[in-house]
């Protein structure tokens, strides 16, 4: 994640909450690197260091079945966490959730939608007869969705 654009150059000039958040997340990331040079490249790629709360890591990570992996190797875990990083060394537990992730939505294109020419040459009837011009115009674009122009 590159973190030089000119939103983040503002985010730091600002003092309390936001500074505070980008100090944190930092230093997050920093503790995620770390612990999965720790573990099987297998595992790293699914763990993401959440919070230090006490004696207890918090790690999240993207469905179930990680989690019961990870969590069957969680006192190893804590343990080499707690040796190896000097910033965990109280660690005594692992505490896992689950963050499902989210993926981009598919943006499928609309199907072009038609109307017969039958129901195309009666829409056009009945908007011709019509005198509220908003409704005469939308009858009118409707009718215009036909494949075939009325003849």
């Amino acid at each position: 994640m590159n973190f030089s654009g000119p939103l983040y150059n503002i985010l730091l000039r600002k003092k309390g909450e936001v500074a505070d958040l980008v100090t944190q997340g930092r230093y997050l990331s920093y503790l995620t690197k770390r612990l999965r040079r720790l573990i099987s490249e297998n595992i790293a790629r699914h763990i993401h260091v959440a919070g230090v709360r006490g004696n207890v890591l918090i790690i999240t990570t993207s469905s179930s079945a990680w989690a019961t992996r990870i969590k069957l190797q969680a006192r190893e875990l804590a343990l080499l966490a707690s040796q190896d990083i000097s910033e965990l060394h109280s660690i005594t537990e692992i505490e896992i959730k689950i963050t499902p992730k989210t993926e981009e939505p598919i943006l499928i294109e609309p199907t072009p939608r038609s109307i017969s020419i039958k129901a195309s040459s009666d829409l056009t009837a009945m908007a011709n007869s019509i005198d509220n011009d908003a409704l005469k115009h939308s009858l009118l674009r409707l009718a215009n969705r036909s494949k075939h122009k009325p003849g």
